[in-house]
């Protein structure tokens, strides 16, 4: 895949997930990695040609599954494979079937009933219907999501302590200001 695709699935991608009000130049680099690998990161066959997720907008009535796949691997899927066109269309009918159509070569397709189904049950049943690849990371980037989760696991320490300090800090000031009151 050359540049322009990967620009083009990086594109897509940022139409469904926009970046945070504050740019931080740390986060680019973690969403690229979060893109490049984890569920739907994979390499279909040259013979899909297209793929139509059909569900409703609501979650209930079994279609909280494709709504997660659409969000968390539909995005993955189009950066890996920028040349195979990928739409959803959303329905207000909570009663229809949610299903996925694969179009192969020719007039082949196949069709996946996705309700009542979790995302992983349904990218497991993608991932046999079509063959596709999964990609793996080489170890120079399994070593750079290693540093990702860790500095995740560092924010998440740091905003604990800093909460307890604030909180600390706001229950000082209460309590001088009710010994204020008290004189």
């Amino acid at each position: 895949m050359g540049f322009r695709g990967r620009m083009r699935a990086l594109n897509t991608f940022f139409l469904v997930y926009t970046l945070p009000a504050k740019e931080d130049p740390n986060l680019l680099p973690q969403q690229l990695l979060q893109i490049r690998f984890g569920p739907g990161a994979a390499i279909l066959p040259k013979e899909i040609k297209r793929i139509h997720l059909d569900f409703a907008y609501n979650w209930n009535n079994g279609h909280l599954g494709p709504r997660r796949f659409w969000r968390q691997c539909l995005p993955r899927l189009k950066y890996h494979n920028p040349m195979v066109s990928m739409t959803v269309q959303r329905t207000t009918d909570q009663d229809s079937k949610p299903v996925m159509t694969i179009y192969f070569d020719g007039a082949t397709t196949k069709t996946i009933d996705m309700r009542m189904k979790t995302d992983t049950d349904i990218l497991q049943e993608f991932m046999e219907s079509t063959n596709a690849t999964e990609v793996t990371p080489s170890p120079e980037e399994a070593l750079e999501l290693e540093e990702v989760k860790e500095q995740a696991v560092k924010s998440e320490e740091d905003r604990r302590r800093n909460k307890a300090e604030l909180l600390a800090e706001r229950e000082e000031k209460r309590l001088m200001e009710r010994a204020r009151q008290m004189i």
